[in-house]
């Protein structure tokens, strides 16, 4: 097929020399006028030197085809995207000529022509030559042009990766160049978004990618030689991811993966051949902080891959969970809001997908655990001397599947919403099953295929990912759930150095539910918790009617969710008592008691029969 036949195959080809907006920066000053000549306009009208004043931009007020574009101002100073299209700024107490020329480093011809430096006229008058730029001129037009913009917003960036353009279709910044409104164009401010230059990415394959016969196939085949504890799922989960990350922060949602494995299961290798998919288009770090991670991201939305994210202690867990707060902060897209040292407030919108390897998954909550899809590789059964991957091919295998993820984007939609029924309807999923899943086998069909999944397509996805046969999904449980379970497994202090058979709240419980007389044993525990055991006015004090009483603010109670995020603050209502009101009312409900206590406190009641149902086997 020739491109000018498909409008999309010419609209994602390179550009070439001859589109002014895509020509390098040399061949651009190549185009700028010797010092003293005149400038020739698109229009083919020519302007000698300093003579623009009736042709100046309407809205800034600059000269014409100014190759820097202002931006607006903030906090004493002027932003601009400089000659390269990267972003810059002018300080007003700079002074001199240097700040200035930096902006149009590349061009400065073009300042000789815009505002230029007369030398000492000749004997017979007139002017003289053209010796240089008047600094001052040049300083007051740009000032004076970022205020006609008015407050400069670094929010409204978008860096390398893909995003929604103003009229939700996809955009994607190669660092070098933007596709975006249907064509490449060059860095720089385009509808309401500022699309800064920045490295290049790599660029989407230029022709068209069968759905027959293409990338994912061979990709397919690559990743079917590890040894996957789940096959055929697990390799189509990493097929999606790879897909979806390539236009992660055009989506609502992000997926991310954690792949772990033993020693010797190739999990090495595995992350190897994904960071040659995305090229030098993804971050890759091993032991990084979250700090490093949002700040090399900035506005970028590149997918990002850390190797050896394992379980520790101590300090280094608290990095662990720094870095897990972010990847959840990036499921959604929610912003990361951070003080710069000189008193301004910045704002990251992480909206990258990670994937995450380690032999150990680190702890997380329920909260960090439902974001995750975990991919487990299993010791090869015989060992090869060197894996059979074509390492020449995984670069150009990815380019085309970011390029079917471009031709597919329209489709997006209505796919992710198929299968995400399907998940809910015959997979048993909730909807942040759905979510996660759901964008993973989305973004592999549609890399994979151009017609819209078919029933049996769904249907099989569903079953082979039913929740219930899922390690994500299937032990899930809602927050207040494990809050009330951490309340009943925590052995307080006073009894810690105690041999005890009956260690915690939860065993005692078990005790009286099977026989009543261990009630006292159970109200003088409880008591110890800072709890009350309580029974309803005129009901016979057995298993069926008894309640436990959570007070909403008690120094014994705090001490049991000490160090958890259901603790609170001294002197504050703890956190455990909204928590646990997201359990169903006839279950657990707001009331005050004082049976047992000090004085009377309000807090949260507990049918205990109802929230410890018997079970056989139990």
């Amino acid at each position: 097929m020739k491109v000018a036949d498909d409008p999309m195959m010419a609209a994602l080809m390179p550009a070439d020399g001859a589109d002014w907006e895509m020509m390098h920066l040399r061949e651009q000053a190549a185009l700028d006028p010797p010092p003293g000549c005149p400038l020739k306009l698109p229009t083919g009208e020519e302007l000698d030197p300093g003579m623009w004043r009736d042709r100046a931009d309407r809205w800034t007020g600059l000269p014409p085809e100014c190759p820097v574009v202002p931006l607006g101002r903030t906090r004493g100073s002027s932003w601009f995207l400089d000659a390269r299209g990267d972003i810059a700024e002018l300080k007003d107490s700079s002074s001199g000529k240097g700040p200035i020329g930096g902006l149009f480093a590349g061009r400065s011809r073009w300042l000789e022509w815009a505002w230029p430096r007369y030398g000492k006229p000749p004997k017979g008058g007139g002017r003289g030559p053209v010796v240089g730029w008047e600094a001052d001129d040049a300083r007051q037009a740009l000032v004076d042009a970022c205020a006609f913009m008015g407050t400069y917003d670094p929010d409204r960036m978008h860096g390398r990766g893909a995003w929604r353009d103003d009229t939700g279709l996809l955009a994607y910044h190669a660092g070098d160049r933007v596709f975006v409104s249907g064509a490449w164009r060059a860095p720089g401010r385009h509808g309401d978004w500022i699309y800064p230059a920045r490295p290049a990415l790599a660029a989407p394959d230029p022709s068209p990618v069968p759905d027959l016969h293409g990338p994912v196939d061979d990709l397919r085949r690559v990743l079917q030689t590890w040894n996957w504890r789940r096959a055929e799922v697990d390799v189509q989960l990493l097929l999606g991811w790879v897909a979806m990350a390539w236009i992660s922060g055009a989506l609502d949602w992000r997926s991310m993966l954690f792949v772990t494995g033993e020693k010797g299961c190739g999990k090495s290798t595995l992350l190897k051949v994904v960071s040659m998919l995305f090229s030098w288009g993804l971050l890759k770090a091993s032991d990084p902080t979250g700090a490093y991670l949002y700040q090399k991201l900035g506005h970028d939305s590149i997918p990002v891959l850390i190797d050896e994210l394992e379980a520790a202690a101590g300090q280094s867990q608290h990095k662990v969970m720094k870095i897990v707060e972010l990847i959840r902060q990036a499921s959604s897209g929610d912003k990361v809001g951070r003080g710069s040292s000189e008193g301004i407030a910045l704002e990251f919108e992480c909206r990258s997908a990670f994937l995450c390897g380690a032999i150990n998954k680190p702890p997380m909550r329920q909260q960090d655990q439902s974001r995750f899809a975990v991919l487990q590789l299993d010791p090869f059964e015989t060992a090869e001397a060197d894996a059979p991957i074509p390492w020449d091919r995984l670069k150009g295998w990815g380019r085309q599947i970011l390029r079917r993820m471009l031709d597919g984007w329209a489709r997006w939609p209505l796919t992710l919403r198929a299968f995400k029924a399907a998940l809910i309807e015959q997979g048993g999923h909730d909807a942040r099953g759905a979510d996660q899943f759901g964008a993973l086998l989305a973004a592999a069909h549609i890399a994979e295929f151009d017609h819209d999944p078919r029933p049996d397509e769904l249907k099989r996805w569903a079953t082979l990912l039913k929740a219930e046969a899922l390690d994500e999904t299937a032990t899930k449980t809602e927050d207040w759930r494990e809050c009330l379970a951490h309340l009943m497994d925590k052995t307080p202090d006073a009894v810690r150095n105690r041999p005890s058979s009956k260690p915690n709240l939860g065993s005692r419980l078990a005790v009286y539910r099977s026989d009543p007389n261990a009630l006292t044993d159970l109200v003088d525990f409880a008591v110890m918790m800072g709890l009350a055991i309580s029974f309803p006015k005129g009901q016979p004090e057995t298993w069926a009617h008894a309640r436990l009483f959570i007070p909403a603010s008690h120094p014994e109670t705090r001490r049991t969710f000490a160090g958890t995020t259901w603790e609170g603050a001294e002197g504050t209502v703890g956190v455990w008592h909204s928590t646990l009101q997201r359990a169903p009312r006839d279950m657990i409900w707001p009331d005050q008691c004082g049976r047992g206590l000090d004085r009377k406190r309000h807090g949260v009641m507990v049918q205990l029969a109802k929230a410890f149902p018997e079970v056989e086997g139990d």
